[in-house]
């Protein structure tokens, strides 16, 4: 029998890193996501910048689904730039516009929701984990 729901979305996850990237300077890292619908298709994006010459030095972008809230959607961005901020070796000042990621991860409010406590207790051991 058909099925009512809709075909999984194609993938689509791309990175980028810059040749040079100076070990020494300070980087900045600005994270977003999104759902059109709550939930529905969502994606998210992250940025790492020189914050010394504001020269962006690697992005990333990725589709999460069909079916993703947009507090899913924030907490992905900001765990994919985490990823890549760690395997290019550099430490990063961490930037969003969601208030409820960056007043759960400092600690201002309580995670409530269970989906949400999966991808808050990643980010804090990746936070941990330096």
């Amino acid at each position: 029998p058909p099925s009512n729901s809709p075909p999984p979305p194609p993938t689509c996850h791309h990175t980028y890193t810059s040749d040079s990237i100076p070990q020494s300077s300070t980087y900045s890292m600005f994270f977003d996501g999104g759902s059109r619908g709550n939930p529905g298709i969502s994606g998210c994006g992250w940025t790492i910048v020189d914050a010394a010459t504001d020269t962006e030095v690697a992005y990333g972008y990725k589709r999460i689904g069909y079916n993703a809230t947009n507090n899913i959607a924030e907490y992905t961005g900001l765990i994919e730039g985490l990823k890549h901020a760690s395997d290019i070796g550099v430490r990063v000042d961490v930037y969003g516009d969601s208030l409820l990621v960056v007043n759960q991860v400092n600690g201002v409010w309580k995670v409530k929701n269970e989906g949400i406590r999966k991808v808050y207790d990643l980010v804090m051991g990746m936070v941990r984990r330096g």
